[in-house]
């Protein structure tokens, strides 16, 4: 549902049914939804924290090859607030 909602423009109410599944269900599909879409709003802080928190669920839990999109996608919006590292 929060892709569908992201498509009509309720971002809001995408971000919700994201949030939810977070919650409820651990969801990194519900993390990553976030975090691009957080990026195309333009809200880049909360895209940096979301991507930040997929990476470490991923450092945590899985196969660090999973790492690099992430940490690529944290890398452009960092370098974007003028944090690069």
């Amino acid at each position: 549902m929060g892709k569908i909602h992201a498509r009509l423009g309720d971002n809001e109410k995408a971000l919700a049914y994201w949030d939810k599944s977070v919650e409820d269900q651990y969801s990194m599909g519900g993390w990553f939804s976030r975090a691009f879409l957080f990026k195309e709003l333009g809200r880049l802080e909360e895209a940096a924290n979301e991507w930040k928190r997929i990476i470490k669920m991923l450092e945590e839990h899985h196969d660090s090859s999973y790492l690099e999109m992430p940490k690529k996608e944290l890398a452009i919006i960092e370098e974007s607030l003028g944090k690069s590292k």
